[in-house]
């Protein structure tokens, strides 16, 4: 099996439970910080997990050599979205851009960086990462790739499972 085939296989698994998660939520929610007995629960709210999630398609689809234009987002995701942003409750709507333009480019990217990935031979996944900042975690493109479509996005899934309970959802399993 090639190493693109096993990147994929467990990432096709994951971004299909990135859709099964968002069935049932109310869009005027998703930006919501979710209630407990106590108040809000200050967590990562549906709307911050897939705007999250969108930033890394166009990323990792340059890293393997190819255009990313189709698949980028706009320019005032990456400070909103990026690793270590805040998270906040957007009570009024006016922070962040609807849910489902954030799953729009997820399951555009998420697409896109499939194909790109299913292309690659076992000889350009074991090419060295050309990100400074994940090289050493991460020193060829496959393992980066393996990361983001997979690891990164199930660790950000298992918030919006959490998030969906807290907000009275049932399981999207």
């Amino acid at each position: 099996m090639s190493k693109a085939a096993l990147v994929l296989n467990s990432a096709t698994r994951a971004h299909g439970l990135a859709e099964a998660l968002l069935d049932g939520v109310d869009p005027a929610r998703a930006a919501r910080f979710a209630h407990g007995a106590n108040g809000p629960i200050h967590a990562n709210h549906a709307s911050f997990v897939y705007g999250h999630l969108s930033l890394y398609y166009a990323r990792l689809i340059a890293m393997l050599g190819q255009d990313a234009s189709a698949v980028a987002v706009p320019e005032h995701y990456q400070d909103l979205f990026k690793h270590g942003a805040e998270c906040v409750d957007d009570a009024d709507g006016s922070v962040y851009p609807p849910l489902e333009e954030l799953a729009g480019y997820v399951k555009r990217g998420s697409e896109a960086a499939f194909a790109v990935v299913k292309a690659c031979s076992d000889e350009q996944l074991d090419a060295e990462t050309p990100d400074d900042n994940f090289r050493a975690m991460f020193p060829t493109v496959g393992d980066i790739a393996n990361f983001l479509l997979n690891d990164h996005v199930m660790f950000h899934l298992g918030q919006m499972s959490t998030w969906r309970r807290a907000e009275g959802l049932g399981s999207a399993m």
